[in-house]
């Protein structure tokens, strides 16, 4: 079981959250997969393995934060993926505070060059 807080840990999700003991986190926030949107260099996101190996880490009174952006379809919609997820979370255990849709105006453009300014 891994106790080790002050280091950044990179690998398979699933495989990293299986390192820690049961009842460890409170707070877990989260930008998954983003239902094949993007694309992550080969990594799939199973959101299903996902959730379960969140439900053992979370503590009884802790929250997980799963924020995603619907896929768009090619009927100018957007595909149902995300209520689908939260859905299998509930099956899993966890129970649903809020689900926020929102809509971001005047999103900033993609840029290759992007850098942090501090």
């Amino acid at each position: 079981m891994m106790t080790s807080l002050d280091r950044i840990i990179c690998g398979d999700c699933v495989s990293v959250l299986e390192m820690f003991g049961a009842d460890f986190v409170d707070l877990t926030l989260t930008s998954a997969g983003y239902e094949d949107a993007r694309s992550y260099h080969g990594f799939r996101f199973d959101f299903r393995k996902i959730a379960k190996a969140l439900w053992r880490l979370t503590k009884p009174d802790g929250v997980v934060v799963w924020i995603l952006k619907p896929r768009a379809t090619s009927q100018n919609g957007y595909s149902l993926g995300g209520f689908e997820q939260a859905i299998y979370f509930k099956s899993v255990g966890f129970r649903a505070h809020d689900v926020m849709l929102y809509r971001k105006r005047n999103p900033p453009s993609k840029r290759t060059n992007a850098s942090l300014r501090l």
